[in-house]
């Protein structure tokens, strides 16, 4: 079994080898698919890449084109062999596109003004890189941005934005909250094609959204301006280790010097080296991964890879803000010294805390010993004075 996979992987020249291979025929036995791109959603791969695995297959006789991409009897005997199951045959959940994540729900009036803002959108430029998010994308996107605070009160720098997401978010902003909540956001567009500053600008006048656009190029470093002032970045650069770099560096001279800010990072489903040639940038830059939702990002049309990106929420970490010293040595979280905590007795008020270095370990042990004022075996956390920290 491992020598086919092998000889497919190298009959395709798949970078990711047969791992990549075995992962293309696990996921057509557990998961019935149409066509390619539906497959190549699925494993992350670009398209091209998984018709070439597939046509290998069809010739190795493991595959049938009848219905879409399935199982014949001699695929069906090798996946029992390999994992001890047959087919599944279950098709790909229409109502989540394959994402995993419930569609976002919106009024019929939302929808629409979201609607008529990307039909605004100039066609997309293959020489820039560019591929529109679908509307459920951009729907899906603007209520995450919403929902993990990255756009009331704040200061947003996008750095390109051919989907037009910023005229989105912020319509969708007073829809759900007014005017007043509105007001309090600010956003600011850099982009290189005439056309989408053109247009944006136009759009944030008309509807008088608090919406800046600039012309400009990210390879360039930013106006003196911008520099320091943002809260949150959007980026979706061109899936090269070049351009994640060069987006980087804008991103770290645009947030605020004073805080950790986010970076919502949208970049291709890549082979291993890539990936860690990718992380290797973000230490780099002294940026940590917050969260990863991989195939987040769904684009019109397709292409290589499958019209579909990973969505990477980055923060800053402030230098020398990791363990250092006798702490570095520990193993357990309670020799750090980190896990003091104070606790108030409810019936005396005393505040009493625990940790390794306190003379009692922990909130069982101040229970069972009682408040050292009063013998209460009642208490309640008491949030830490930052003078004691």
């Amino acid at each position: 079994m491992e020598a086919l996979f092998k000889e497919v992987a190298l009959a395709t020249s798949l970078r990711e080898g047969p791992e990549g291979v075995e992962r293309i025929f696990w996921t057509i036995t557990k998961e019935r698919h149409r066509t390619s791109k539906e497959l190549a959603l699925q494993v992350r791969l670009p398209i091209p890449v998984v018709a070439a695995v597939r046509r290998e297959f069809e010739k190795r006789g493991l595959l049938l084109r009848q219905g879409g991409i399935r199982l014949s009897e001699t695929g069906l005997r090798l996946a029992k062999a390999l994992w001890g199951i047959e087919g599944m045959g279950a098709v790909s959940c229409a109502r989540c596109n394959g994402t995993g994540l419930e569609p976002v729900e919106f009024s019929e009036e939302t929808r629409a003004e979201i609607g008529r803002i990307l039909k605004c959108r100039p066609p997309a430029d293959v020489t820039l890189d560019q591929a529109h998010l679908t509307e459920d994308c951009v729907l899906r996107k603007s209520q995450l941005l919403i929902d993990e605070g990255m756009i009331l009160g704040k200061n947003v720098l996008f750095l390109g934005d051919d989907d037009f997401l910023s005229p989105a978010v912020l319509l969708i902003v007073r829809s759900e909250f007014g005017e007043d909540a509105l007001s309090r956001c600010g956003v600011t567009v850099i982009d290189l094609d005439e056309r989408i500053v053109g247009q944006i600008s136009e759009m944030a006048r008309r509807s008088s959204l608090p919406l800046r656009v600039e012309s400009g190029d990210v390879r360039d470093p930013l106006p003196d301006d911008l520099r320091g002032r943002s809260d949150v970045i959007v980026a979706d650069p061109p899936y090269t280790c070049t351009a994640a770099r060069v987006f980087l560096d804008r991103c770290i001279e645009a947030l605020k010097p004073e805080s950790e800010g986010t970076v919502v990072f949208s970049f291709g489903p890549k082979a291993n080296a890539d990936r860690l040639a990718l992380q290797e940038i973000w230490t780099s830059k002294g940026l940590a991964l917050g969260s990863l939702n991989l195939g987040y990002n769904r684009y019109e049309g397709g292409g290589v890879l499958g019209g579909q990106s990973d969505l990477h929420i980055l923060s800053r970490v402030p230098a020398g803000s990791g363990e250092s010293g006798p702490r570095k040595t520990a193993f357990y979280t309670a020799g750090t010294g980190r896990g003091s905590r104070p606790y108030l007795c409810t019936t005396c008020g005393m505040k009493t805390s625990v940790g390794a270095k306190e003379q009692i370990l922990t909130i069982r042990d101040l229970k069972e010993a009682g408040c050292p004022g009063c013998g209460g075996r009642k208490f309640r956390y008491a949030q830490k004075d930052r003078r004691e920290t």
